[in-house]
């Protein structure tokens, strides 16, 4: 077998490996999850659907047939305006992704291709209802079009220019007076995009930099 063939047999074997060592660490992140109150559906998002479960019991008191405790968010035995106001101010509007930026250690005088990115989704959030063409590194850097999107339960894997993404981190660097020049530091990276029902997402992620001067 040729070097070529043995190299593009072991990426995928890598590749293998960590899609399924990512799955089971997104099951066991679900599992470990714990719902807002207010998520009455618990889908990991505060939205209309909730608020169909909560209009039934609408001006419901305890003893109605109605009445559905988990609506009664303020416990005072009527479900009105007060828990209607609660529901509100909850409202998902921002949805909080999970992010690991990879490598977690950077030099800025590396070279390679990729800086690769995951993202996790609430444990009822479909990987498959991202708008792979939104996702934005610091609002900035978009995945990389000549890399495969990688998808599994629970999220995506996907890549960036390194050559972007250092320069981006080198900008930020340079122009912070306080960064000591040839050492390492810790830089804090966001990855946000839009699901295809038009409710954005974000999360972040600190990774190690070794910086210099050019």
């Amino acid at each position: 077998m040729s070097d070529l063939k043995l190299k593009i047999a072991a990426s995928i074997v890598v590749l293998v490996v960590i899609t399924s060592a990512l799955s089971v660490f997104a099951v066991s992140t679900a599992r470990a999850c714990t719902y807002s109150p207010f998520d009455l559906n618990q889908d990991g998002i505060i939205d209309t659907k909730d608020v169909l479960i909560f209009a039934p019991a609408w001006q419901a008191q305890v003893g109605d047939t109605n009445f559905n405790l988990r609506c009664d968010f303020n416990q005072d035995g009527v479900i009105d305006i007060s828990d209607a106001a609660l529901l509100a101010i909850h409202w998902t509007w921002l949805l909080k992704a999970h992010v690991f930026i990879f490598p977690r250690t950077l030099n800025l005088k590396s070279h390679g291709n990729w800086i690769t990115g995951i993202i996790l989704l609430p444990a009822k959030v479909n990987a498959s209802d991202i708008e792979t063409s939104s996702i934005k590194l610091n609002n900035t850097i978009a995945v990389s079009s000549d890399a495969p999107v990688h998808m599994f339960h629970g999220g995506l894997i996907v890549k960036f220019s390194r050559e972007a993404v250092i320069a981006l981190i080198r900008e930020s660097l340079d122009s912070n007076v306080s960064v000591n020049c040839g050492k390492s530091t810790h830089v804090t990276v966001t990855v946000s995009g839009t699901l295809t029902s038009g409710l954005k997402f974000s999360g972040s992620d600190t990774i190690r930099v070794i910086h210099s001067h050019k």
